[in-house]
C-alpha cells in the first residue's frame, strides 16, 4: 500500500550494506501483482558488476559497486497508451525485456483483466553496455492484457529464453530463440530440457 519501494544490497562477506535503491511507485499499478517470491523478479537483473531492473516502459542499468545509474532505456514498451515491461531475463550478450501495450480508458476501472481487451506484446532484445534496441519481436499470447502482464522469462542453453504465464497456466510457455528473434507459442506442451547448444529440445 506504500507508494515508495526500497531495494537493499549487501556485500557477500560481510552482510554490511552496500547500496540503497528507493523507486517511487505512485505512479505504477502494482495491486494486480502478487509473487510467492517478491524478491525474485527485482533480483533477477543482478549480474557480477550491474544491477538491470525494470521500471513500467522503461529498463535502467545501476553499476553495483558505486550505486551509480549506468543508463536508461526509456519507453521501451513503445506503446502511445498504457505500457508495462516486465518479465526481464539478462545474459552477457543481450537483455530480453518482455512488454505488454493497451488502451486503459479515463473514465473505466483497470481494463487489464477484461476478457477479449485489445492489447499487443512483445519481447525487446537490449545490449546490455548502454541500453540500446538491438531487436524487437512481437509475441501476443492471451485473451486479455493482464495474462501477458503476468510474464515471467527465464534463460535456458544456447540462447533459447523460456516466456510462462505466471497467472495464466493454461496458457503454456512459449520459447524465444535470441539468434533468430522468432518466439514461438508452445500451446499445452511443456519444455522439460534443452541440450546445451540449443539444438536439441524434449
Amino acid at each position: 500500500d506504500e507508494d515508495i519501494s526500497e531495494i537493499t544490497l549487501l556485500e557477500r562477506e560481510t552482510g554490511q550494506v552496500a547500496h540503497e535503491y528507493t523507486f517511487d511507485l505512485s505512479e505504477v499499478n502494482h495491486s494486480y501483482r502478487e509473487q510467492a517470491e517478491p524478491a525474485l523478479g527485482p533480483l533477477s537483473g543482478v549480474t557480477g558488476e550491474a544491477w538491470v531492473a525494470p521500471m513500467k516502459d522503461s529498463v535502467a542499468s545501476y553499476d553495483l559497486s558505486t550505486g551509480d545509474q549506468l543508463w536508461e532505456a526509456s519507453d521501451v514498451a513503445n506503446c502511445p497508451d498504457e505500457a508495462q515491461t516486465v518479465g526481464m531475463s539478462v545474459q552477457n550478450d543481450v537483455i530480453v525485456a518482455a512488454t505488454t501495450c493497451y488502451e486503459q480508458p479515463e473514465d473505466r476501472d483497470d481494463v487489464s483483466w477484461v476478457l477479449g481487451w485489445d492489447f499487443t506484446s512483445e519481447v525487446v532484445g537490449l545490449d546490455p553496455d548502454n541500453g540500446d534496441e538491438l531487436w524487437r519481436v512481437e509475441h501476443s499470447v492471451g485473451e486479455m492484457p493482464g495474462e501477458s502482464i503476468q510474464r515471467e522469462t527465464t534463460v535456458l542453453p544456447g540462447g533459447l529464453v523460456r516466456i510462462s504465464y505466471l497467472d495464466s497456466p493454461d496458457l503454456g510457455h512459449s520459447l524465444l530463440d535470441v539468434e533468430a528473434e522468432e518466439a514461438t507459442h508452445l500451446g499445452t506442451r511443456e519444455l522439460l530440457w534443452t541440450s546445451p547448444d540449443g539444438e536439441r529440445l524434449g
